[in-house]
């Protein structure tokens, strides 16, 4: 026993030396000896518990990084898919039945689109829904889309000049991505461009993106003169776009 005691003591004394461990205000009594390895032991069944949390946390994260993983195949097939085809095709047509638009708006008196509204147009016909245009531009995976990505999605990833697309003054980019940006976030979900202009998406969009047709189609008459506009059977499939060029 007093061997034991004497081991103990100098064990207590070395903890705290080192600074790890104090009893009692340096009291080395048999009874704050006592209460010191009470709390030890209760740092140890704390510990214990921390640990079994700390592997159902590993568990958890092991499935999030395989349900990220499973993301990521997703979009690179995506990529895949949308690789697939004439991307320039669809984007000369989108561009050309926007100059069919403002042409027919012109003759019947009314405002040509401006601003969001004739973006919305060509990414209709380029993606067909609000959520794949979301995903062309959403560069990181994030679910947001930012200023930066949104630049850089549409000039690089789509290859789209938005600038004469909107015919806003400039700043073109901030103004058009505020008009997007109705609640002032900072950022773009796939909601924000649900809600830009949902009865231009509703008429030229496509729903059934990718295995889906544009509603209309605008291919320039042979020999020039002015494009008109074709509806296609949807039962017809045209390769999609791709996002990068």
């Amino acid at each position: 026993r007093l061997a034991v005691s004497r081991a103990c003591v100098s064990d207590a004394l070395a903890l705290r030396s080192a600074g790890r461990f104090a009893a009692v205000d340096g009291d080395t009594s048999p009874e704050a000896l006592r209460l010191a390895a009470a709390e030890v032991d209760d740092r140890e069944a704390a510990l214990r518990v921390t640990q079994a949390e700390l592997e159902d946390l590993h568990a958890e994260c092991g499935k999030l990084l395989r349900l990220n993983s499973a993301a990521d195949a997703r979009a690179q097939g995506l990529e895949q898919r949308l690789g697939l085809g004439s991307y320039d095709a669809v984007a000369e047509s989108a561009l050309t039945g926007l100059r069919h638009m403002d042409r027919e708006r012109r003759a019947n008196g009314r405002e040509e689109l401006r601003g969001a509204a004739r973006l919305m147009f060509v990414l209709a016909q380029l993606c067909g829904t609000p959520r794949m245009a979301h995903l062309a531009l959403d560069g990181n995976r994030s679910g947001r889309v930012s200023m930066c990505e949104f630049d850089n999605g549409l000039r690089l990833r789509l290859g789209l000049d938005y600038e004469a697309i909107s015919a806003l003054e400039r700043p073109v980019l901030r103004n058009l991505f505020k008009e997007i940006d109705l609640q002032r976030k900072g950022y773009l979900t796939e909601e924000d461009f649900e809600h830009c202009h949902p009865d231009i998406w509703n008429e030229y969009g496509r729903p059934g993106w990718p295995i889906s047709t544009p509603e209309h189609q605008f291919d320039p008459p042979p020999g020039g003169g002015r494009p008109r506009s074709q509806a296609r059977s949807p039962a017809r499939s045209v390769p999609p776009p791709r996002l990068q060029r």
